[in-house]
């Protein structure tokens, strides 16, 4: 027998660990799909667009996730539209105060939640509408500190269509009433990676949602009815 032809039979690999492995990720797959479905499912009737959003309720307030931001401290165009979004819903008086949730790792060096509270001002939203919270550094953080930190019982989520049924039935899931609104969109193209990463999250997210995982314990306890810009003076 030549050398190649041991070489070869060395490296075939058993039928029925690829049998194995092909049921391991099939399994896997099944589970990202059933949790996914799930997710999207339960809030789909509470998930609309900024054209098609009716209410006659008064909610707390309109939640705005955080991304990124530009080196120059201006939202970016994702950021730039959820705060449109959001400011649209306050001036119509959906709700009258906003909570802003975002990292903001050094206000110098990144900030997400200074960019959006600076964008807010421009559109001319009251400072004491204004509510911060710098340590939503994820989706779930955000809505279990809203409920927990910030007394939020009812509001409305804005973030792209691809991350509010998450964001929504997170909400949801820990107690608050809540309705998703898409953000407007200024042109751009949602990268394939955004919804692949979302699908992984929904996963992670489901778990944490069912077992209502406490979020690190950081920052004060506000009432989203009362004075928002106390949450400036606070972490800024």
């Amino acid at each position: 027998m030549s050398k190649d032809s041991k070489t070869k039979k060395s490296l075939k690999i058993p039928k029925t660990i690829i049998k194995i492995a092909t049921i391991l990720v099939a399994g896997v797959v099944a589970v990202i799909l059933a949790a996914d479905l799930i997710v999207v499912l339960s809030v789909n009737g509470r998930v609309s667009s900024l054209e098609s959003f009716e209410s006659d309720q008064k909610y707390d307030c309109v939640i705005v996730l955080g991304c990124a931001v530009h080196k120059d401290k201006t939202p970016s165009s994702f950021l730039k539209d959820r705060l449109a979004t959001a400011v649209c819903l306050y001036n119509e008086g959906v709700a009258d105060k906003i909570l802003l949730s975002g990292d903001k790792d050094d206000a110098e060096e990144y900030d997400e939640v200074g960019a959006m509270y600076d964008y807010c001002i421009s559109c001319g939203v009251d400072p004491e509408d204004i509510f911060l919270d710098v340590y939503g550094y994820s989706t779930y953080e955000t809505m279990y500190r809203a409920y927990n930190y910030y007394g939020v019982r009812s509001a409305v989520i804005v973030t792209q269509g691809y991350h509010i049924y998450r964001s929504t039935y997170i909400a949801c899931g820990l107690g608050i009433d809540a309705i998703g609104v898409k953000a407007v969109n200024s042109g751009y193209v949602v990268a394939p990676h955004n919804y692949l990463r979302e699908s992984l999250a929904m996963v992670k997210d489901f778990v944490q949602t069912l077992c209502k995982t406490a979020a690190e314990p950081n920052g004060n306890v506000y009432d989203i009815s009362g004075d928002g810009s106390v949450t400036r003076t606070d972490y800024y």
